[in-house]
């Protein structure tokens, strides 16, 4: 049995703001037998796509496009799914993601 440690990076492709080139949001462990394959799930929050500002404290979110990644190191991706960012606020809660293939 060996461990693989899955990462999940977002990469902001046009951010509002200076950033990261990709930073990592999750990460999960996960035990594999030899020739195994697993499903893994990383939760995300409000944060996850959100920029923080000092002045009000909080996580607005941008509209943009975003690509999200994955791999077992920053230098080691191996999925990738590019999406953009729609925010339209019915409520204070209401978030669209749209995927582009």
């Amino acid at each position: 049995m060996g461990a693989e440690t899955v990462q999940f990076y977002i990469h902001y492709v046009q951010s509002p703001i200076d950033r990261l080139n990709k930073g990592m949001k999750g990460f999960k462990k996960v035990f594999l037998q030899p020739d195994e394959k697993k499903n893994v799930s990383i939760a995300i929050d409000n944060s996850t796509l959100g920029f923080y500002e000092e002045t009000s404290n909080i996580w607005p979110f941008k509209n943009g496009q975003f690509e999200a990644l994955i791999g077992n190191s920053y230098n080691n991706i191996s999925l990738s799914q590019p999406f953009i960012l729609q925010l339209m606020v019915l409520t204070d809660r209401f978030l669209s993601i749209s995927s582009r293939n």
